[in-house]
């Protein structure tokens, strides 16, 4: 499906992208410059603190009771979290709730009071969301997995950051933060809907214009000199250990993305197929490419008992060692293309849907890309995978990091 996109910067600094599409519905999706790229260890999680508090009241809605309440009436259908890059706030809802829609998110992100008795108590919240992302095992390991492959990297931080940090951040501090950060000058706005693109910006305008521009953040680059695997082992009273490996690479260019999601996929069907099928070691086992648009990681996870910590190793060495040797089955590359290219149309039913790739391909770096990979898959060839392999596959560049009762 090709996206017609529309787009224009606001005079608040605002950059808008809109695609009309026939629809009942339309979807309102803000994206900030932020998360924990921006933050130093000092005040890791200060982005997350603040994407809690954008619920928590502004001037004119006072308290997250009225907000939820407000949300509920529109549907509920809304996305918000934080990620190393970026807050998204959106929501998707009956066209005739746009204009209220709107108001409600612009004034979310841009007016939130972000008062001090509401910090204390929603750091309190905060730990326990900790507690919860502690227990469950991969969303653990992957986060150490992040922090051990980006040591000396503005990403060697945790998104939702660390006890001390978090309690330690004050009202003043949290507030500076959000009024330097969330400004329309720093965030991008996407709409997909029936709307024809003259009359949504002008209600756009109209509402965001009246939020005064900032300077804009740039996000920091990262220095891939510094970017070392580490192998990490963290003890833990678990029934199953769990393993997981990756390598994280600079910014690839479109076609060489394409290619090395594609062989990915591949790589995770020929794991699977080892550790589940032949081997019988392990209930699960994949690859999966990752592009974060200035860095990419391919991460490999799986789980067993402890006693085939070794095998799951000797395993994934072995058929990440063919791959970056070129020795890939052929069907095996045709069959994830296939595969790739039919999964990203499935992603395209909804408004919502369309807007979150949207702002994924924006956050990549180029958002008409988003018109070119089914036409990339098409193209591809088997020897373009076996050749991009070789060059980036790497097992000994190989970070470990294993979570378990060793």
């Amino acid at each position: 499906m090709q996206l017609k996109i529309n787009r224009k910067i606001l005079k608040s600094g605002l950059k808008l992208f809109h695609v009309q599409v026939p629809s009942d519905d339309v979807t309102i999706l803000y994206g900030v410059n932020a998360g924990s790229i921006l933050e130093s260890k000092s005040n890791a999680g200060i982005s997350h603190l603040i994407e809690h508090m954008l619920f928590k009241g502004t001037e004119k809605r006072h308290s997250r009771d009225s907000i939820y309440n407000e949300i509920r009436l529109l549907g509920e259908e809304r996305f918000c979290h934080t990620s190393y890059t970026n807050i998204p706030l959106g929501m998707r809802v009956v066209l005739k709730d746009f204009d209220h829609t709107l108001n409600l998110l612009s004034d979310l992100l841009f007016n939130s009071t972000m008062d001090s008795e509401e910090v204390t108590k929603e750091k309190q919240v905060i730990m326990d969301e900790m507690r919860n992302r502690a227990d469950n095992p991969y969303y653990y390991i992957w986060e150490e997995f992040i922090m051990s492959s980006f040591r000396e990297t503005p990403l060697e931080k945790p998104i939702i950051g660390f006890p001390k940090s978090v309690m330690n951040l004050g009202q003043e501090q949290v507030s500076n933060f959000y009024r330097k950060i969330f400004t329309p000058s720093n965030c991008v706005l996407i709409v997909v809907g029936p709307q024809p693109f003259t009359k949504i910006t002008q209600k756009i305008e109209k509402i965001v214009n009246g939020y005064p521009s900032k300077k804009i953040i740039y996000l920091p680059k990262l220095n891939f000199q510094l970017i070392k695997t580490k192998n990490r082992t963290i003890k833990r009273k678990l029934d199953n250990v769990h393993l997981m490996a990756g390598q994280v690479f600079p910014k690839l260019n479109f076609r060489e993305s394409i290619a090395l999601d594609i062989a990915s996929s591949a790589l995770s069907r020929s794991i699977f197929n080892r550790l589940v099928n032949e081997d019988a070691i392990s209930y699960n086992g994949w690859a999966y490419y990752y592009n974060m648009g200035s860095f990419g990681i391919l991460s490999i996870y799986a789980t067993s008992r402890k006693e085939n910590i070794s095998k799951l190793k000797i395993v994934i060495q072995q058929e990440l060692s063919k791959f970056s040797k070129g020795q890939i089955d052929s069907q095996y590359i045709q069959d994830a293309i296939t595969s790739k290219k039919k999964a990203f149309i499935l992603k395209h039913p909804s408004t919502m849907d369309k807007a979150k790739l949207l702002l994924e391909f924006y956050l990549q770096g180029d958002i008409d890309r988003i018109n070119l990979v089914s036409q990339e898959y098409d193209i591809t060839l088997p020897k373009t995978v076996k050749k991009i392999s070789k060059k980036y596959l790497n097992p000994k560049n190989l970070a470990y990091v294993i979570l378990g009762n060793l």
